[in-house]
């Protein structure tokens, strides 16, 4: 089953989940705040057997208040949409490389491989009926830049050929894998991310080396990195947002980035039409 066919699947699917079984509402009182996650299909079949890949991610949901969904193409096509039916926020993770296709654009040669069309093509299709149904969305890394590309934006495919900056995003160990590095970005003044930090200047963790090229319809670009580069977006008529940097990395030693997740899963939900301010 091709993309658009899936996408129009889930529509029809999820439409009849909200009005046969209510689905499509805040949790009940007491009831954990359900976040959605995705797994690619190695990191499902790991999770299956105990292995959480995502421990950071769902660390930081059930710390904050909630439960986690785990969203996967293992899962069938009626699975994906009761999962997606009864989730009440939705969370992109970090991972490898867009397949380009996706904006437009040919594989460059910097492209990191193995590329998974099939699993970017899942996540813009679940990513779109989250948007459908008004509840929250968080993107981090790799889902930072999938959100802008679901809205239509390009990437840079690789940021020291084609942006060719002096600001250090990614550095490597020995055996090629990034590492942490940091930088600082410039946050907006009334964006969510300054609600959340109360800070226009901060220090982030860096491990991309793509980035966000032309915007994404909707987004406004809510924190840069010194070379100009996007850090984070949001849409909040449509109540996304996007960061570039991994909080989930550093919210235990420094506690301030937890602020992104409890913001995240303590929004009123949206569909219900009343939404938390981030100050």
């Amino acid at each position: 089953m091709n993309f658009l066919k899936t996408t129009a699947c889930l529509r029809i699917f999820l439409a009849l989940l909200c009005s046969v079984r209510g689905y499509c509402g805040e949790p009940q009182n007491g009831a954990h705040v359900r976040v959605g996650l995705f797994y690619n299909k190695e990191q499902y079949d790991q999770l299956m057997h105990g292995r959480d890949a995502l421990t950071n991610y769902t660390s930081a949901i059930e710390e904050n208040g909630g439960k986690r969904v785990a969203l996967s193409p293992r899962l069938t096509l009626d699975q994906t949409a009761v999962a997606l039916g009864s989730i009440d926020r939705l969370l992109i993770p970090g991972g490898a490389d867009i397949d380009p296709k996706f904006y437009g654009e040919r594989r460059h040669k910097k492209l990191e491989k193995p590329v998974d069309p099939r699993f970017d093509g899942y996540e813009i299709a679940g990513v779109r009926q989250a948007k459908a149904r008004g509840i929250p969305i968080l993107g981090i890394c790799r889902g930072f830049q999938l959100l802008n590309v679901e809205a239509g934006g390009t990437l840079f495919q690789d940021l020291p050929t084609e942006l060719g900056t002096n600001v250090t995003h990614r550095i490597y160990d020995k055996d090629g894998g990034p590492v942490r590095c940091t930088h600082k970005i410039t946050i907006s003044d009334g964006s969510i991310l300054y609600g959340l930090f109360m800070t226009n200047r901060l220090e982030v963790n860096s491990y991309h080396h793509q980035g966000i090229n032309s915007l994404g319809q909707g987004f406004k670009v809510i924190a840069r990195t010194d070379d100009g580069l996007p850090e984070a977006i949001e849409n909040s008529r449509s109540h996304v947002l996007g960061v570039q940097f991994h909080p989930e990395k550093d919210r235990r030693a420094i506690p301030l980035f937890n602020n992104v997740f409890s913001y995240f899963i303590g929004q009123t939900n949206a569909a219900k039409g009343d939404r938390l301010s981030a100050n």
